[in-house]
């Protein structure tokens, strides 16, 4: 999951597009704003993956224009990092994905925030010039079909 890759040398097959959400817990103070603006996020613990994640470095991307970033606390799993959102010991930036059924459920919320219109794409992405063998080769067919299919 990333950014679609545009490398020359790379061929990225788009399997979905996925986008990103921040959320809270909603008893957090943001939860019930209309509107949530990046002077909010840095009032607020930011919990967030590990560094090298495509989406945490969006997220950054898009807060870089300030000088103080927010508090932030890297966590390792994906699991854990919805248990402290949940808990309201921050807020946090995931694939939709990961939070739809905990939004569904009603403990945790999304925050309209203008400024998150960024998004990820589930890809497979392999070597323009190398050599498939036939199980490669089965997979990507496979991806192909799934891919057409969605479409």
């Amino acid at each position: 999951m990333g950014p679609k890759n545009n490398h020359p040398n790379l061929v990225a097959k788009v399997i979905a597009y996925e986008p990103i959400s921040l959320v809270a817990a909603p008893k957090n103070q943001l939860a019930h704003k209309e509107k949530i603006t990046p002077e909010d996020i840095l009032k607020q613990n930011i919990i967030l993956t590990q560094q090298g994640c495509a989406f945490r470095a969006a997220f950054e991307e898009q807060l870089k224009e300030f000088e103080t970033l927010p508090l932030s606390m890297g966590v390792n799993t994906l699991q854990a990092i919805k248990q402290f959102t949940i808990s309201n010991l921050g807020i946090t930036v995931l694939p939709h994905i990961y939070v739809k059924n905990e939004i569904k459920a009603g403990i945790l919320c999304q925050l309209p925030w203008p400024e998150n219109q960024f998004h990820m794409f589930s890809q497979v992405v392999y070597h323009r010039d190398k050599w498939h063998n036939r199980t490669l080769s089965a997979f990507l067919e496979i991806v192909r079909k799934h891919t057409e299919a969605e479409k």
